[in-house]
């Protein structure tokens, strides 16, 4: 679900999580969504909202302070437990106190600019309309059923490790092994997201690895592991459908998101940067493996909707 507010873009996920997000020079020629994104988030069960600023024409630099303005009114982020990347490595989240005052500016305010040192020692400034910001929230908040609730903006985003942090209980040395000899993948030293490792458990008993495969502009790929059995990892293999190719697997999970609770993995395979074509898909864990819930593709890059792609299977149909 998705509807504009103005200057920003209001949207919900099938496991509830929905986001306000603002953009800056939007699809600016060279592939990419956009020179930089402001979103503001909250999962479906969720108190606090996520603040992050993405940065994608320059590189932020996550040691230099970020200076955050609401009409004039700044404050300046410094260090971990205020401003810190989550997930990926240009998705800075606001932390801590500072993130609430700026929360409590955003309603009333007209304009939103950031200014922040790229990684060449720059310094860089964004902008971003205020403009409708204070509807796509309301939105949101009905779709969540939240209407009322208290916006609080001070913790870490939920499910998201920091960017380059290492996986806490480590990779098992076998499965690392298997993992530097798999031809589909580039080597780990050659990928931006070589840290971003994700463990998670399947029914209290089966451990889940997600461990990067490929790194591309704005398509990032994992391949998913499971240790049925203690020092053997099954690679899965995702079912997938398409009106021209039929039933297919693939191994690579795209831009994929891990929900613990639900025992879930989605996708979203991008056509191009803006995020208007390609496909996205849903898999629910089966007992043995993943059953394919809901795929959608679209091949033509018209400049829709990022992620609005038409519905070419459905297990409820």
């Amino acid at each position: 679900m998705r509807q504009y507010f103005k200057d920003w873009l209001a949207a919900c996920r099938a496991d509830g999580y929905c986001s306000a997000t603002a953009y800056q020079n939007p699809n600016p020629g060279n592939g990419t969504v956009a020179d930089y994104v402001m979103q503001v988030g909250r999962h479906a069960e969720g108190i606090y909202w996520e603040i992050s600023f993405s940065t994608v024409a320059t590189m932020g630099d996550g040691a230099q302070p970020f200076e955050v303005a609401v009409d004039g009114e700044v404050e300046r982020f410094a260090g971990s437990g205020e401003v810190e990347a989550y997930g990926s490595i240009n998705d800075f989240f606001l932390l801590g106190g500072k993130a609430q005052t700026v929360m409590d500016r955003l309603a009333p305010g007209a304009e939103l600019t950031v200014g922040f040192t790229d990684t060449d020692g720059n310094r860089q400034r964004a902008v971003f309309s205020l403009a409708g910001l204070t509807a796509s929230l309301i939105w949101i908040d009905e779709q969540q059923n939240r209407l009322g609730a208290e916006r609080v903006a001070e913790a870490p985003p939920v499910g998201l490790r920091p960017a380059g942090s290492p996986d806490e209980e480590g990779v098992p040395e076998a499965l690392m092994a298997h993992r530097m000899t798999d031809t589909d993948c580039l080597p780990m030293d050659d990928i931006v997201t070589a840290a971003d490792i994700e463990k998670g458990l399947i029914d209290n008993a089966y451990p889940i690895y997600f461990i990067p495969c490929w790194a591309g502009a704005y398509n990032f790929s994992w391949k998913a592991y499971v240790e049925r059995f203690e020092g053997e990892y099954a690679e899965m293999a995702f079912p997938e459908f398409s009106p021209t190719d039929g039933w297919t697997a693939t191994s690579q999970l795209v831009n994929y998101s891990w929900d613990p609770e639900t025992l879930r993995v989605s996708t979203y395979n991008k056509g191009r940067g803006l995020g208007d074509c390609g496909t996205s898909g849903l898999w629910q864990w089966s007992g043995f493996g993943f059953r394919l819930l809901e795929f959608r593709a679209k091949p033509d890059c018209d400049g829709g909707d990022p992620g609005d792609f038409p519905l070419v299977y459905s297990m409820e149909q």
